[in-house]
């Protein structure tokens, strides 16, 4: 990760100075690529294919929308791309505007070390634990939305498009439908995994998935789960570490659960039918 790329945009002379200094300090092996202005969807794409950015730093200035024009672009070039905004003041409504349109964090002017070294320690921290898989949630709106037949078709397109190693996850733990689509059965579910997420390995993990079409696919349970359910970070994170893609079937899109798996994604692919009431729940 030290080696990786940061964009800097940034057009004051000494916020730029300053942030050059923590960088150095911090992450002394960076390679630090400044931008003076900030990019449309044409130039987001060509910067993100030719550094490869895992953070971004965007001042927010006198040039607000065009700043936040231009992060929402690199976010969509680069869903993974970690985004930190540096704001002028306190404004808790700026600050908020910020995180909605994607940063993972912001810094206040002038920055000082007691605010900087906290955020630089959480995105590396959160980098690390990423791996190389990307996850690909699909949702529905309301029941019977077909949500989780089009993650088994994504994820076994994703296979034959030549992905090496592919999850299709079923988390839906109340009516999960992947066993039956799929004509499987096992003793196992990803409740399993969320029970053992402290001593998971590559061998009970095998234990653990089934086996269709040459992708490994995760089950929902038989019955539906009862109580509170684990958080999955760690799971999640151990999916990335072992496999390219994996594509996660939601039973939906409400609820605390759901939604931080929706966060967890690199994307997320809500599905709705042509119902006005779907539509609407959309």
């Amino acid at each position: 990760m030290q080696d990786k790329s940061i964009l800097v945009l940034c057009q004051d002379r000494q916020v730029n100075s300053d942030l050059a200094a923590y960088i150095s300090q911090l992450m002394p092996l960076a390679k630090v690529v400044e931008v003076s202005s900030y990019p449309s969807r044409k130039e987001a794409s060509e910067l993100v294919g030719k550094h490869q950015p895992w953070l971004c730093f965007v001042e927010i200035g006198k040039q607000r929308e065009e700043a936040l024009a231009g992060m929402a672009e690199l976010i969509a070039a680069e869903r993974s791309l970690q985004i930190v905004s540096i704001l002028p003041a306190s404004n808790p409504d700026l600050i908020l505007t910020c995180l909605r349109q994607g940063a993972a964090e912001f810094l206040i002017r002038p920055l000082s070390p007691k605010q900087v070294e906290p955020v630089f320690d959480r995105l590396k921290l959160v980098d690390s634990q990423r791996g190389s898989g990307r996850i690909c949630a699909v949702m529905p709106v309301k029941g019977a939305c077909g949500a989780i037949t089009i993650a088994t078709n994504l994820a076994l397109q994703m296979k034959k498009a030549g992905a090496e190693r592919v999850l299709l996850a079923d988390l839906d733990p109340m009516t999960g439908t992947q066993s039956f689509l799929l004509k499987l059965k096992s003793s196992y579910s990803f409740v399993d995994a969320l029970s053992r997420a402290s001593t998971l390995d590559a061998d009970l993990w095998r234990g653990i998935v089934s086996q269709s079409g040459g992708i490994d696919v995760l089950l929902s349970p038989e019955s539906a789960a009862q109580g509170e359910l684990p958080d999955p970070t760690s799971i999640l994170q151990f999916c990335r570490q072992l496999c390219g893609k994996i594509t996660l079937g939601m039973g939906s899109a409400y609820g605390k659960w759901n939604l931080d798996r929706a966060s967890a994604a690199d994307e997320v692919i809500l599905i709705s039918t042509n119902e006005l009431t779907a539509l609407r729940a959309a």
